[in-house]
């Protein structure tokens, strides 16, 4: 046996250099929308400035604060280094090898295997889990550190439970406070570092009913009613009201829609997880195809037949084959937060991270058991683990370069707005403005509906110097008439912040008011949160114009349609930084009385003093306005 754990730290160097180039890699995607929260308030450097930074997390219903914490580790201030983000996503990447390698190990010697054994099927478990190519996008993606963290918290409450199990066998009576540990405390912690953290008593309870079925001695039923079967229950009652009354939350597809077209989705990542060589998607997959009906496509029925049937075979076999029962309902159970009715999004790969450990462990535990029989058992693992370890080397030198990843993505994705994008952006930064703008034409004829490729589209046309007066006009129709989902609203904004440019004249200040105003048309901005961001982007317009009373006039709407001091002084200072002061010494009085409300105790940890930032603000907006 100590032989055979010998062999784990050379695993553990293995993944090491296998990941080591990707480390060089960009921020990308939700990195810019969550990092950057470490420069607000001007960088976390007291308790106060932590308190706002920990309890003002944009990601999740949580806020996510231990994940929050996590990026501490790497940087208190933004922009940042994202080399040492990555860094320590792939340390704790081999933090969770280790504890699933300890955790396959302490299963198996309850259910009274030999060490050797048990030795070797842990070394394939881990090994697999840790070199297989469809947890890059885990590792090697900064914000992903919520998954990891959330997992490490998992495995490490399931290996808190186990050692309270193997306690209980030999009657010692603090095995109940290990067992109720590992649920009451460490369930806590998994989801303040991200929400599916929840599904750990789903995940004891799959153990409880198949690996450890045949143990000594269980939890008396009173203990699993309350730490097991009740917070299973809750989340389950949870995700059915979601169902019935929890709506689509914006998302351009239905509840129903959602939930058969997952069926699917759990089938392609499996796919890609027992067929490790096949590229998998990346980031980009907002164009992966709904479910319309259950035979719309037809692949929705035989999905949701053989899920059901997977999940039967588990449920019945659970005792006689424990492993695959295990294989299946952990798959399962982990999939329970992400892949059913909360309206999330419907495909990333990350959401395997945890629920795919331990698909690996039937087959790991049938080469084991038969090894003496079958010689070349041993080497085609061996074989197929190396094998593994070059794709995953392979996928993270693609993701060490931006423009190659960037690139990568929308050959594989043709049909995600997102990834071609991202391409004809990196392609850009590179000089080849004209390949960018191709990128985008295909895109716009591929994805007509899509009006943030379309904006894409004028600003890429504006720097080559192509934009014609009917390309204008047609995206002015298309402004009009084509539903809008604001959720691109930082893109507008950035949009808005940096044109005209001296390299793009033609999106002049007259243009992108002509833009704001089809937008104001647009059935999508009949809301008020719609209409808000409107109005902003017409004041910064403004403001950046030096047309002060207009800018204000736009501000005091936008406040009017939401009355939220921290937009409000935003505005203030977009109206203070382009040296329209009067006019901000005037919204900040619209907004003093926001301040006057009194928070709810808990709210109070998370706000700044605004009053005394508003006696901040006034300060040193009346300076400034004596200076002139």
């Amino acid at each position: 046996m100590i032989r055979t754990a010998a062999l784990f730290p050379f695993l553990l160097l293995l993944t090491l250099a296998v990941y080591w180039l990707g480390l060089r890699g960009p921020f990308l995607f939700d990195d810019f929308a969550n990092l950057p929260a470490l420069a607000d308030f001007g960088g976390v450097r007291d308790f106060d400035s932590l308190r706002l930074y920990l309890l003002n997390g944009i990601a999740g219903p949580t806020g996510r604060p231990l994940s929050l914490l996590g990026f501490l580790i790497d940087g208190n201030t933004w922009p940042s280094d994202p080399w040492r983000f990555k860094y320590t996503n792939l340390m704790l990447h081999l933090l969770a090898g280790c504890l699933l390698f300890w955790l396959v190990f302490r299963v198996a010697l309850l259910r009274g295997r030999s060490e050797s054994a048990v030795a070797w099927t842990a070394l394939w478990v881990a090994g697999f889990w840790l070199l297989h190519p469809l947890n890059v996008s885990t590792t090697l993606y900064v914000v992903q550190r919520m998954a990891i963290l959330s997992a490490l918290f998992s495995l490490a409450g399931l290996l808190a439970y186990v050692h309270g199990r193997a306690l209980l066998a030999r009657g010692r009576p603090r095995a109940y406070l290990w067992m109720s540990l590992a649920i009451g405390l460490f369930t806590p912690l998994a989801v303040l570092g991200k929400e599916n953290g929840a599904v750990l008593p789903v995940l004891a309870l799959v153990l409880e009913s198949t690996v450890l079925a045949t143990a000594e001695r269980k939890p008396s039923k009173a203990w699993r009613a309350v730490f097991l079967w009740l917070p299973t229950a809750a989340l389950l009652a949870y995700l059915f009201w979601q169902a019935l009354v929890g709506g689509h939350g914006g998302r351009p597809f239905t509840v129903s829609e959602r939930l058969l077209t997952e069926s699917r989705v759990l089938f392609d990542y499996l796919f890609h997880w027992l067929l490790p060589f096949a590229p998998p998607r990346g980031l980009f997959t907002e164009d992966y195809p709904v479910s319309k009906g259950l035979l719309s496509p037809p692949t929705t029925l035989l999905a949701l037949i053989a899920g059901s049937g997977a999940l039967v075979l588990a449920l019945r076999r659970r005792k006689a084959s424990p492993a695959l029962a295990l294989a299946i309902l952990f798959f399962l159970g982990g999939h329970l937060v992400e892949s059913t009715s909360i309206p999330l999004e419907i495909y990333f790969e990350h959401r395997n991270y945890l629920p795919a450990m331990f698909l690996f462990l039937p087959a790991a535990e049938y080469c084991v058991a038969n090894a003496g029989k079958l010689r070349l058992l041993p080497v085609l693992l061996g074989v197929l683990l190396l094998g593994m370890a070059f794709s995953t080397h392979r996928l993270a030198r693609i993701w060490s370069d931006e423009t190659r990843l960037a690139l990568h993505w929308a050959e594989q994705n043709p049909h995600s707005g997102r990834a071609q994008g991202a391409a004809a952006s990196a392609l850009s930064r590179l000089g080849h403005a004209r390949l960018a703008l191709d990128i985008l034409e295909r895109a716009v004829e591929r994805r007509p509906a899509d009006l943030h490729l379309h904006l894409h589209y004028l600003v890429q046309a504006c720097f080559t110097g192509t934009l014609r007066a009917d390309d204008f006009d047609l995206a002015l129709e298309k402004f009009r008439r084509t539903p809008f989902e604001f959720r691109s609203f930082p893109f507008f904004e950035s949009v808005m912040e940096t044109f005209p440019d001296e390299d793009c004249q033609a999106l002049d200040f007259e243009r992108l008011h002509a833009l704001l105003n089809a937008l104001e048309q647009n059935p999508g901005a009949a809301d008020s949160g719609a209409r808000r961001q409107i109005h902003h982007l017409r004041g910064l317009l403004y403001a950046r114009q030096g047309a002060g009373g207009e800018a204000l006039r736009e501000f005091e709407v936008s406040l009017r349609l939401r009355p939220d001091i921290s937009a409000g002084l935003l505005e203030v200072s977009i109206l203070a930084s382009h040296r329209c002061y009067a006019e901000a010494l005037r919204l900040l009085d619209a907004v003093r009385p926001l301040a006057s409300a009194e928070p709810r105790p808990y709210e109070r940890w998370k706000t700044l003093d605004y009053p005394k930032e508003i006696e901040r603000l006034q300060g040193m907006i009346e300076a400034d306005l004596r200076g002139l």
